[in-house]
């Protein structure tokens, strides 16, 4: 499964245009010759503070007269042409910005009209609990975590340009999920974070399925046989790992825990009524010196490696 938003940074060569006539009845006019330039526009759109808010900031060089700046019909700015820049603030993520650059001359004129289109990221942000029921890629210019994710044994992949956790939580298992009687605890999935920026407080708990319960023992006939014996609890399953890589400036304080799962408990000889449903218990026939199961093992806990900027290398422990 993937979120995905893709964050586009466009620089266009334009070319200007407008009425032909004029420019052919202007062309000693030096206003009119700079119009017939093929100006480089750059486009960099920047984040704000909350999520799916961005200024797009544009770009031109210099220029005469004055720039009429329009978005979808509507006037933005009248600014002087060597001012050489345009910042357009609170402009919503996803959205699809239709920008109309008109040069004017000293006495209204329209001089040339330069269309431009820019497509705004959009943020994903993860507002709600949720359970991954597969393997989930998120992919966007910014990812903001704001709940908790339950991994299980699902691997987690998280790749933007920066990531903001508002006291978030990843972590694989409840505490008490376990695995079913006698059986091995599942693995937690990996959780994977590389950005370029990270800031705010991030909790994860690595941990695995808790081990499966054995199996107890039913009564038998008192006085002449002692009981079935109980099976031995499954071990716990092992933690999933961690991977944080921040290339550029972290800002995030990251809290672990790393967690062995505990194993089942093993089931008790001659404790339960032989009308016990067969998945729940060892029914006759057994024999009455058969040892009862033991305890199971503990997990292995997962590794966690850390790599947050300014530091160039990998931590990583187990």
């Amino acid at each position: 499964m993937k979120f995905r938003s893709i964050n586009i940074i466009i620089v266009l060569s334009l070319v200007l245009f407008g009425c032909s006539d004029e420019l052919g009845k202007k062309a000693n006019d030096p206003e009119v010759r700079a119009q017939e330039l093929t100006p480089q526009f750059k486009v960099t759109t920047t984040g704000e503070g909350e999520p799916n808010r961005y200024s797009v900031l544009i770009e031109w060089p210099d220029a005469s007269g004055t720039v009429r700046i329009s978005e979808s019909s509507k006037i933005l700015a009248v600014v002087p042409g060597a001012d050489q820049k345009y910042l357009h603030s609170k402009v919503p993520g996803g959205h699809n910005a239709a920008y109309l650059f008109e040069q004017l001359s000293a006495d209204g004129r329209v001089l040339a009209s330069i269309p431009l289109y820019v497509a705004v990221p959009a943020d994903v942000v993860i507002s709600q609990d949720t359970t991954l029921k597969e393997a989930t890629t998120i992919e966007a210019e910014r990812v903001f975590l704001r709940s908790t994710i339950y991994t299980y044994d699902k691997s987690l992949y998280i790749t933007a340009k920066e990531v903001i956790s508002d006291n978030a939580l990843i972590r694989n298992f409840p505490v008490d999920a376990k695995a079913g009687r006698e059986k091995t605890g599942r693995a937690g999935g990996s959780i994977n974070i590389v950005a370029k920026r990270s800031r705010g407080n991030l909790r994860v708990y690595l941990n695995g399925e808790n081990g499966g319960d054995g199996k107890n023992g039913s009564i038998t006939v008192k006085g002449r046989h002692p009981g079935c014996p109980g099976s031995s609890g499954g071990q716990g399953g092992k933690a999933g790992s961690l991977n944080v890589d921040i290339s550029e400036d972290s800002e995030m304080s990251i809290a672990y825990e790393n967690i062995a799962a505990p194993g089942g408990v093993a089931g008790k000889k001659n404790s339960v009524p032989m009308t016990t449903p067969a998945e729940d218990a060892i029914h006759p026939p057994c024999h009455k010196d058969a040892v009862n199961g033991v305890d199971g093992l503990v997990g292995v806990k997962g590794k966690v490696c850390l790599k947050l900027a300014p530091s160039p290398k990998f931590i990583c422990s187990e």
